[in-house]
């Protein structure tokens, strides 16, 4: 092991904000992007979920081999937030209300396929990657919480051998929000406003899962014992 890696982003990132009225404000962010490294960000955690960079070169002569998406490749990110003043201005009853909302989507983080033990030459290195079954669909059929990818597609390599499937080739489920909020604005004084806030949270209720759940820090094809 040695503190070095090698790793290679590039993104197109898009900014728009946008006046459309007096009234309302509209703001855009889009990035597109692809992060490639062999583990060089090292053990850690991303939003909570254990990241899936090794702790150790498969084959420390061949630190090629781990050659992949970065833990933490998103390749689409998407966040538009706007701002809506109510034209409402009667009197202090119906005036200084606005609305406010974000919305966030983003692809899913990768993640590596390993067979959750270890029967290389090295016992204290990460559980090897198995064996790609070439030409099956890892995501046929539907992508269910219990079984998100197809572990028919993978078997384990031989004893002593490094299985051919690459580092972080699978991805885990994306991520949809959007939060709401109300407000409004009473002046009391010329130097003291009064707020009322009510915030909505996921108002979708749209479910959002981590990675898949994993053995040893690789999601594993091994059944169960």
């Amino acid at each position: 092991m040695q503190p070095s890696g090698t790793s290679d982003y590039n993104s197109l990132q898009v900014l728009v904000n946008r006046w459309f009225s007096q009234n309302f404000q509209l703001t855009l962010n889009y990035t597109h992007s692809k992060c490639l490294d062999d583990g060089a960000l090292g053990i850690g955690t991303i939003n909570g979920a254990l990241n899936t960079t090794p702790a150790s070169a498969q084959d420390p002569y061949n630190q090629t081999l781990d050659w992949g998406l970065c833990s933490y490749d998103l390749p689409n990110v998407l966040r538009i937030n706007g701002l809506c003043s109510l034209p409402f201005h009667a009197n202090w009853l119906v005036s200084g209300w606005q609305l406010t909302g974000i919305v966030s989507n983003y692809s899913g983080a990768p993640f590596t396929v390993g067979t959750g033990f270890s029967d290389t030459v090295d016992p204290n290195g990460d559980a090897p990657r198995p064996n790609y079954v070439y030409g099956c669909n890892p995501y046929a059929g539907a992508k269910t919480v219990q079984e998100w990818f197809n572990p028919a597609c993978y078997v384990p390599a031989p004893a002593g051998q490094i299985g051919n499937t690459g580092r972080d080739t699978l991805r885990g489920p994306g991520f949809f929000d959007m939060d709401l909020s109300l407000l409004k604005d009473t002046r009391l004084t010329e130097q003291v406003n009064l707020q009322f806030r009510a915030e909505f949270f996921n108002i979708f209720n749209h479910e959002n899962f981590a990675l898949p759940s994993c053995q040893n820090r690789w999601h594993s094809i091994r059944p169960a014992d």
